[in-house]
This record gives structure tokens, sequence and C-alpha cells, in this order.
């Protein structure tokens, strides 16, 4: 007992309860598993935090934070200390901490899916419903309930709360893929048609015509025309390849549009390359000349290379056709000191020095329209494929020709650039209409 004492001589009192596993506040409990209160006070804490806890305030707290947070980025402080900032937003202490924080929240989170990704195998094999784990009808992987909901649902032709898997990563989707590669269609294309049908499989347990009407309405209902259009063909093709194409349904028509808008104007244009060149940023400066004046697809810009410098065009395939994308000689001659300083097959790869993806360039642009002023609407790639069409009318007014350039199929499609903005057709509607 002595040695007992003698050892808490030098303790502190929160240390010396916890030597004798006592509450730290009533002094008196034994404390609650791995808690320094016992199960009485801790619940009074509780209701006390409740009592004071005021969302008014912490409203503030959490705007204030935010403000002290800006404050120290624009001063590059850690936003985490007085320190500098040597790693974004963070010292370099706080940047490791950062770091192994988010690599903890990821490998925690991939566990979470491993595990769910486990029940229903796990259940499959002791014979328990997929869905809720009772056990299973033989023969079958749901319980009773479940196997007449589902089959319930497949005489009526409603699906209404299903939530089936898709065709993602199944043998049927594969095979569907491979049939689709055999019509040699593009890439985005297989994608596009592939997560239609998985948006349908998700919703219907099988294909009818009732649930093809069903779910074509529903896209209607749900989605912009021109997105309800491309599941419907997507569907259709789907019931092509199944053998049964009298189960397709109507195509929805979707009108041309009338006007052009979300262009970028000559003046914004001219603002971007000025700023850019202001600041040194010589790839964003050529990247925005090269669009603007090929009127290239994003996909198409990406995958320019060196050679066509060499030949002032290039050729590649695209939208089911070989397409030839030239190269304005005189912006040739001006970027090629650029170029000359550049080691890489690609004009404009990524910082990796692989080929750009679409998505990175579309990143560029908003950025770099926020930075000068740029309205955030028309900072998009595809906005300067419009200002070469629109642009090119005004000093040739040959559509044929444009058409071609475009890669168009259709004069149909190139025309529009001949239609007024909806701006000017309301503009010139309220002129004309003032009598």
């Amino acid at each position: 007992m002595g040695e007992r004492i003698k050892e808490t001589e030098n303790m502190t009192d929160n240390e010396f309860l916890d030597s004798f596993g006592l509450c730290h506040k009533c002094r008196r409990e034994k404390t609650a598993p791995g808690k320094k209160f016992c199960f009485d006070c801790l619940e009074k804490i509780r209701e006390d935090s409740r009592k004071y806890y005021e969302p008014e305030k912490a409203k503030e707290y959490q705007k204030r934070r935010r403000e002290i947070y800006r404050e120290k980025k624009e001063k590059g402080i850690c936003i985490r200390c007085n320190k500098k900032a040597t790693h974004g937003m963070y010292c370099y202490e706080h940047s490791i901490k950062e770091k192994r924080r988010r690599m903890q929240r990821t490998q925690d989170a991939k566990n979470k899916r491993h595990d769910r990704g486990l029940i229903p195998d796990l259940r499959k094999a002791n014979g328990e419903c997929l869905w809720c784990g009772k056990p299973a009808l033989k023969g079958k992987n749901a319980c009773a309930y479940h196997s007449r909901i589902f089959s319930e649902a497949g005489k009526k032709g409603k699906t209404e709360g299903y939530m089936g898997k898709g065709i993602l990563g199944t043998k049927k989707g594969e095979e569907f893929k491979q049939y689709l590669m055999d019509m040699e269609r593009s890439p985005n294309t297989i994608d596009s048609y592939i997560r239609s049908v998985d948006i349908f499989f998700q919703k219907y347990p099988e294909v009818t015509k009732k649930n093809m009407l069903d779910f074509k309405s529903r896209q209607l209902e749900e989605w912009k025309p021109k997105t309800a259009y491309n599941r419907v063909v997507a569907m259709n093709q789907y019931c092509k390849f199944l053998g049964h194409p009298e189960l397709s349904v109507k195509g929805i028509k979707v009108h041309g549009s009338s006007y052009v808008e979300n262009v970028i104007t000559l003046e914004e244009y001219y603002l971007l390359l000025d700023g850019l060149r202001n600041e040194g940023n010589e790839k964003g400066y050529w990247m925005v000349k090269y669009l603007a004046k090929t009127g290239a697809r994003v996909s198409e810009f990406i995958r320019l290379t060196k050679d066509s410098l060499e030949k002032g065009y290039s050729e590649m395939w695209t939208k089911g056709k070989i397409r030839r994308i030239y190269i304005p000689q005189a912006l040739i001659d001006e970027s090629r000191g650029y170029f000359s300083r550049q080691d890489n097959e690609y004009l404009f790869p990524n910082k990796y020095g692989k080929q750009m993806t679409a998505r990175g360039v579309a990143q560029n642009l908003k950025n770099w329209a926020k930075k000068y002023g740029i309205r955030a609407e028309v900072a998009h790639p595809h906005s300067f494929r419009h200002l070469y069409a629109i642009e090119f009318l005004k000093q040739n007014s040959n559509i044929s020709l444009l058409a071609d350039l475009m890669g168009h199929s259709s004069l149909n499609t190139t025309s529009i650039y001949l239609k007024l903005s909806r701006e000017e057709q309301l503009r010139q509607f309220n002129q004309a209409s003032d009598w």
C-alpha cells in the first residue's frame, strides 16, 4: 500500500483518477468503457450540450472559420497554423497529416465497398435472400416476399422501386458491347449506349413493350429531350441485339435549334488571349488560338500532333468517317517557334507528357475565364468551334465549304450558323412589332 501511495505522489489529479478508473467529473463512479466519465455524467454532458447548442451561433462560427481560411490563403499562411504555406494550403507538417488522413479515409471507404460487395456472395453461398438475408426459396436467390414482389412487377410491367444491378460487367453487357463494336460504333457511342441500357435494367427486370413505353415516358418527364432521345435510341438498338425489334418504340423527335447561343464573342476571345499572353502562359495562348482557328471538336483537338504542322492538316477517324482538319498556314508560321521548343508528339500534351483529355481542356478554359472575367457559359471548347463558323461565314458565304471544313454530314447542321442568336431574334421581333 505504501508503494502505491508513493507512486501517486507525482501524479496529476486526472492521472490519479485514471489509475483507479474513476470518473473525472464526479470522481466516485467507474468510467464507461473507453471514456473518462461515468454513464450518468456522460448523459448530463450530452444534455448540457443540447441545451446550450445554438444553430445560429454554429452557422456564424462556420462562416467566420471560412473567412479565416480565405484570409490565410490570400496571405500564403497554412490554414491549420500560422506557418508559411509551402504545400498548397498547408505547411509541410500539416500537409503530411492531411495526406495521411485522406489516405485513411479512402482506405476505409474501400474496405466498406469491399464488405458490401462480399455480402451478396456470402448470402448466395448460405442460401439466403440477396436483398434481406432471410432463407431463400429452393432454386432461387430471393425469399418468398421478394420473389412475390419481383414476379408481380414482371406481370404488371411496372417496376416502381425496383433496383436491379444493370448490365455493366455482366456477360450480356459484354456481348452487347461486342455487337456495337462489330457495327463499328465509336467508343463514346458504345459507352453511351451501354450506360443507357444499364439505366433501364436498374429500373426494370426485363425488356417488354410495356416497360419500353414506360421507360420512354419516364425519360421525357425527368430529362431533357435530347437525353431522352439518346436513351431511347440505345434501347431500340438493344432490342435489335436481342432479336426482338418488335419491342422497339417510336423515336423522339428533337427539333433542331433555330439559333446559336453560348458563343464567345470576338471581344471576349481577344481579352482571353491578351490575359494569357501578359501572364506568360504560352501553352494556354496557343491552345485557345488553335481551338478558334481550326474549328476542331475537342475530341479532335487533343489528338493533333506535330506532323500536322508539316502537312498543314491532320487526318483522323472521327464520327464514323475520316475527317481532315486544316490548320491555317499563318497560324503554323506564327506558332512554329513555340512548338520547336516542345519535345512531344502531341501539340498540347498534359503535364505528364501524355494526350490531354477533353475534360482537362474544358477545365482549363473554365479556370482562365474566371481569371480574366469571361462569361462562364461560353467557357467551353465547343464555343470556339461556333466562333470559327460564324467568323468564317462573315468572310466567305460558301456554306458547302464550311460544312466540309466542319465535318458536318448535312448542310442543315451548318445552316444554324446563318440564323440569328436568340437575343438578336428577340430584338428584331420587338422592333418589328412596334406599330
